[in-house]
């Protein structure tokens, strides 16, 4: 394929083939979750027409060339390499008004789930700095079909008995919902709000403890904050470590108007997205 057959490979194409579902389709366009950073809007855009991506979180876009260079963390001839050895759809309007639909026929089916063992899933801990000794008291690696391809991931179990599943590439879930830990003996006392299980491995790294003993719920996304309000209602005292960023600062407010008594943590890595880019980031 020459440079100009290259570009005509469907973006929708090579999000679906690694892993990355639609999350708004608008027949002419498309909304996806960030496949290269946290992103819980869905600011990915994708046009179908001009098969050209945007995302508002960043401002930055452009060809499939572009997309694939930032998700993959390589050069324009390594992207190139890796379009014309995949063998991706080229951009057809029948593709992209049956990617909604196809995704449905093809649901995410888990294969396997195992103790966390694969080298790249262990370098992508690594990459986050969580220690494996902590992953494994609450990840597993999981492995998975979308359609007829493979694909693995850590996975961390939610209260649905689903799976979030996050991988250097992209983020899934089998069923969303929030994930709670409870102990008896804290009376109810406090409980521990994180907004995604990394920023929940990043506070156990940083705390020096491989197994949380405080109540605790991770929210998986901050649009299940409302499932998690009848369990942050039992406690006396609501700690948040909510990403500084809009959709963080209205799930803090949206405790606050439950009448609970919220201590808001994150002041304590302000200037970062979330703790996970604090740790990544701070100096040892």
């Amino acid at each position: 394929m020459n440079l100009e057959e290259i570009k005509k490979i469907s973006i929708a194409s090579y999000l679906q083939s690694i892993g990355c579902e639609i999350r708004e389709n608008r027949n002419y366009y498309g909304m996806y979750q960030s496949p290269y950073r946290s992103d819980t809007q869905a600011s990915l855009k994708v046009d179908y027409g001009k098969n050209l991506w945007h995302d508002f979180g960043t401002g930055e876009g452009g060809s499939i060339i572009d997309l694939v260079m930032k998700v993959q963390n390589c050069n324009f001839k390594k992207a190139l390499e890796y379009l014309q050895k995949e063998g991706f759809t080229k951009t057809s309007f029948s593709f992209h008004r049956n990617i909604f639909h196809e995704k449905r026929k093809s649901p995410l089916v888990i294969i396997s789930v195992l103790p966390i063992s694969s080298k790249g899933l262990i370098q992508y801990l690594h990459s986050r700095r969580i220690p494996l000794e902590v992953a494994t008291n609450y990840c597993k690696e999981v492995h998975f079909q979308i359609g007829e391809k493979p694909y693995y991931s850590i996975g961390f179990k939610n209260d649905s008995d689903g799976y979030i599943l996050r991988n250097k590439f992209c983020k899934q879930c089998t069923s969303s919902d929030i994930t709670t830990f409870q102990f008896f003996d804290n009376c109810y006392n406090e409980c521990l709000v994180f907004e995604g299980f990394f920023d929940f491995l990043s506070y156990l790294t940083l705390q020096d403890i491989k197994k949380i003993k405080t109540n605790t719920a991770v929210l998986n996304s901050v649009t299940n904050i409302n499932k998690a309000l009848p369990f942050l209602k039992k406690h006396k005292k609501v700690l948040t470590y909510f990403d500084n960023d809009d959709a963080g600062k209205k799930a803090t407010l949206l405790i606050q108007k439950n009448d609970l008594s919220l201590h808001d943590k994150s002041s304590l890595y302000l200037g970062y997205n979330d703790l996970n880019e604090f740790l990544i980031k701070m100096k040892i």
